[in-house]
């Protein structure tokens, strides 16, 4: 069953930044960055497959992580296009209101410090394990 229409309607009305709902439940965040998804992908990693995501901003990192947990779709209000890649060549449907080359850092004056960290990496696993111990 897909939830992403809810999951959708749950971001547009400002309720929250992320969220994500399964056959496990729903789970929302107002935080911003990647914490939220690693929180979840350490208490409970089977909450992410199969869930149906909406996010405010996804970037690269935030990408691999959803791979990683292996989610079925995501809907992304900003997208970056490594963000965008990573979802293609995992085969996972996304949707997107705007596509940016780049998620800006929160001065706006240079690349997310996140994006930068995985530049080069293109294995979810190896995102997870650089990430986990932040």
């Amino acid at each position: 069953m897909s939830y992403i229409n809810e999951a959708i309607a749950r971001i547009e009305k400002g309720s929250c930044n992320l969220a994500a709902i399964s056959d496990k439940g729903v789970f929302t965040f107002n935080t911003h960055g990647i914490t939220s998804i690693l929180q979840k992908l350490k208490e409970d990693p089977s909450f992410w497959h199969n869930a149906s995501v909406a996010d405010t901003v996804i970037g690269k990192a935030a990408a691999l992580l959803f791979v990683y947990g292996q989610v079925k779709e995501i809907y992304a209000k900003l997208i970056s296009r490594p963000a965008l890649s990573v979802f293609e060549t995992a085969k996972i449907e996304v949707t997107y209101k705007e596509l940016t080359a780049f998620i800006k850092n929160r001065s706006k004056d240079g690349l997310c410090p996140m994006e930068q960290a995985v530049i080069n990496v293109d294995d979810p696993k190896l995102a997870y394990i650089l990430f986990a111990d932040k």
